[in-house]
């Protein structure tokens, strides 16, 4: 035998990595499956339409146009340049910040680190805020890459708090938050923050002043973090839907008439725009998250901004460890053109949005004819479906055939609308507990949409006939074990609240209920 024969075997990668490894991620999951075989119109028609993924590709024809031309390179972008992005990056964010946010304290280039991708400014902001083992509370449901986000690298957690029929967009919710808070504080669980989604990710609807102010004042009670995502902010269209021209938009407007405050919807407010901040919590605890992807839809290009214009040890713990999120120079250069031309970004937000509101409703026609019901969006790229009917029939189609009911039926609901080549992220990737719940993507071209919703469509009706074959999934014990086993998960027995049909809001609510496990 040779000398490498006889080698013991190296050693095992570090406890820390396995860990991450074998954390179950079910929306990545979604997500690789629709990327092993994805659609496109001419290259692969038969390939899975995308349904699922937050990406906005409505816009795709602007950029191609506008980036090429935006790329201007300097000899002073081929050096290292600065870990947490150039000043003149981080100059133009603050800008825009500051015209399109309403801060009640005008936002600094100082006040702002970048950092390749939104997730990297969470996971920044957890690794440090938190010591391993520390929690960040999160309302369910909610974006289901936060586990990752707050745990990997950190060793921090994210908690998740159930709401048990209260809408996370009224004040009662808080009673939740509160029975959370004494669970862990029993437990010896050091609560280090809370993170909300700011429009919401996946209810695509924003909180209001009055549910920020009493988010803010439970986060002063128990003096912890608050970091408010809000990559979605002028992903805004609610403030369209009436406009006459809002199921076929005219475009009549260039860059050159374009008024700002067309962007703004009085549904979004940040929590930078809060002018009683200081009255309800020490500043210094109030973070924010934004970033290109959604708003200026270059997912790919991977720029995101943690932002801390209160805590200068927070920013400089960050700025210390921006080298492991460092943006490239080139992409560095390339957004800082794009948000300095003030008139394009306007103009290129207000179509977007228009063609956002404009694809929503041709979907919610879809879900109205179909009687599937759905929670109304104000915002983002996204809704928030029922098809819970469909998972009842699937769980009573698998006794019938097998005597075996699934765990999760909207795994093997998930898993059939792949198989017939459309992709909608299930509501478990999203730490809901209602069954049935899906988050059905409409931010792509026409074609594209219409295609996915009748493949949906075609799956649906042949549930309801049985005329399907169905199977339970292999991967729902882990989805089960997720659902069930989370470590140090605060179960406060939840539903979202009533979906909506036919845009109209639920009356009554059930109280919270508090279940230590």
């Amino acid at each position: 035998m040779t000398a490498a024969h006889r080698a013991p075997p190296p050693p095992p990668i570090s406890k820390r990595m396995q860990r991450d490894i074998d954390d179950p991620i079910p929306l990545k999951k979604g997500v690789l499956r629709f990327l092993e075989d994805p659609y496109h119109k001419t290259k692969n028609p038969n390939g899975i339409v995308n349904l699922g993924v937050a990406e906005n590709t409505l816009m795709a024809d602007e950029l191609l146009d506008k980036l090429p031309k935006s790329l201007h390179m300097e000899y002073e972008d081929l050096g290292y340049g600065r870990p947490n992005g150039s000043v003149r990056l981080r100059t133009a964010l603050a800008n825009f910040i500051n015209a399109h946010f309403n801060p009640a304290t005008p936002i600094k280039a100082d006040h702002i680190v970048a950092t390749n991708g939104a997730c990297a400014a969470i996971n920044t902001f957890s690794y440090t805020l938190c010591n391993p083992g520390d929690a960040m509370l999160i309302t369910a449901p909610y974006y289901g890459a936060f586990d990752p986000d707050v745990s990997h690298k950190s060793g921090a957690r994210a908690i998740t708090v159930n709401l048990n029929g209260r809408s996370p967009f009224e004040v009662d919710h808080i009673e939740a938050l509160e029975q959370c808070m004494s669970k862990c504080q029993a437990e010896g669980i050091i609560v280090k923050g809370m993170i909300l989604s700011n429009p919401h990710n996946p209810l695509a609807r924003c909180y209001s002043r009055e549910v920020l102010e009493a988010l803010l004042k439970f986060a002063s009670k128990h003096n912890i973090h608050v970091v408010s995502d809000e990559i979605y902010a002028l992903s805004l269209f609610d403030h369209h839907l009436n406009d006459a021209d809002a199921e076929e938009p005219q475009f009549t407007f260039d860059a050159d008439n374009v008024d700002p405050s067309s962007l703004h919807s009085s549904s979004f407010i940040s929590m930078l725009a809060l002018p009683n901040l200081v009255e309800l919590i020490n500043p210094e605890l109030v973070h924010i998250v934004y970033g290109m992807s959604k708003d200026f839809c270059i997912n790919g290009l991977r720029v995101g901004f943690a932002i801390s214009p209160f805590n200068s040890a927070v920013l400089e713990g960050i700025g210390g460890n921006a080298e492991f999120s460092w943006v490239s120079s080139i992409t560095d250069s390339l957004c800082s053109t794009i948000l300095e031309d003030t008139k394009w970004t306007n103009w290129f937000l207000l179509r977007n949005q228009k063609k956002l509101a404009a694809s929503y409703l041709r979907t919610c026609k879809v879900l109205d004819h179909l009687n599937i019901s759905y929670l109304p969006a104000q915002a983002g790229h996204f809704m928030w479906i029922d098809l819970k009917p469909y998972c009842d029939k699937i769980k009573d189609l698998l006794m019938e055939r097998s005597g075996e009911a699934p765990k999760i039926p909207s795994q093997t609901l998930f898993n059939a609308l792949i198989e017939h080549k459309v992709y909608i992220a299930f509501g478990e990737a999203f730490h809901t507990e209602e069954i049935g719940r899906f988050r059905l993507s409409y931010s792509m071209n026409k074609d594209a949409q219409e295609l996915g919703l009748m493949r949906m469509e075609q799956v649906l009706k042949c549930i309801t006939s049985g005329d399907i074959e169905l199977s339970i999934s292999p991967d729902e014990e882990d989805i089960y074990k997720l659902s069930k086993t989370l470590d140090d998960v605060c179960l406060v027995e939840a539903t979202v609240g009533e979906m909506i049909p036919q845009n109209e809001r639920p009356e009554k609510k059930k109280g919270p209920q508090c279940i230590v496990s």
